[in-house]
């Protein structure tokens, strides 16, 4: 087991079998996408329903707007004026404990 994660390569399903790490290969693809649309009543024209609502997305805003903003967001984080990024990533290497509990995770009586 040590030696499979130091590695860090792919394996294929013949091997983890060989190695211990799955009980039994699954089915092929194409028999797990069939019974998965067996469950879906009108599993194709829940597809192009799917596929148009997507087009209509990618026509009002493109993936590569979201991309965009996301990188702007990146960047004013890295490089912007507001410290709290790398205050927090500071402490997460560190290890150094939260100064108090969250909110959400407090309990109050």
């Amino acid at each position: 087991a040590r030696a499979v994660a130091e590695a860090r390569l792919p394996m294929g399903t013949a091997e983890a079998l060989r190695l211990g790490l799955v009980d039994a290969p699954v089915a092929d693809d194409a028999a797990i996408l069939a019974g998965a649309q067996a469950l879906v009543p009108d599993a194709a024209r829940a597809l192009r329903e799917k596929a148009a609502r997507r087009a209509a997305d990618e026509t009002a805003k493109p993936l590569a707007a979201y991309r965009a903003e996301e990188l702007e967001r990146m960047r004013l984080n890295f490089f912007g004026f507001d410290p709290s990024y790398h205050v927090a990533r500071y402490n997460f290497v560190r290890k150094v404990p939260k100064s108090r509990t969250p909110l959400h995770l407090a309990v109050h009586g």
